[in-house]
């Protein structure tokens, strides 16, 4: 029965399966079901199965959004480790700060862009007064 039930089965395509990546606006909680459902119909993945869970955290790391696999590979070095509710965790705490992050990123350059402003309007200043003090100035 187990033979019938193989040769039913669509042959392996680990080019697919690795083609599954994460979309940018896509959660990691979605992008999991995205990849759990690739993973059994491409690559006959069991959720199971150790070495397939194993194989499927793998992917759901280097397979992430670049922010998320960055924080991964940079910041929890022992990702490996993990099992996957904890990458998950993470991956989405990853992915909820990125509106804060960019909030931070744009209020930092609006401060530097005054900085910036106020440092060419004391320039202007100063050159002005050293041009009115040069006038009396020089010979008698």
């Amino acid at each position: 029965m187990e033979a019938l039930q193989e040769i039913g089965k669509k042959p392996l395509n680990w080019a697919e399966f690795q083609k599954t990546m994460q979309r940018d606006k896509e959660t990691p909680d979605a992008f999991w079901v995205r990849l759990l459902e690739a993973g059994t119909t491409f690559a006959h993945l069991d959720i199971g199965c150790l070495k397939d869970k194993n194989i499927l955290a793998a992917a759901f790391v280097n397979q992430s959004a670049s922010d998320i696999w960055r924080h991964f590979h940079k910041i929890v070095s022992n990702w490996s480790t993990l099992d996957i509710l904890e990458l998950r965790r993470i991956a989405n705490f990853v992915f909820d700060q990125r509106e804060r992050l960019v909030e931070e990123e744009r209020e930092r350059k609006e401060v530097e862009c005054e900085r910036e402003k106020e440092k060419r309007r004391r320039a202007a200043h100063g050159s002005q007064k050293l041009a009115s003090l040069s006038v009396g100035v020089g010979p008698c």
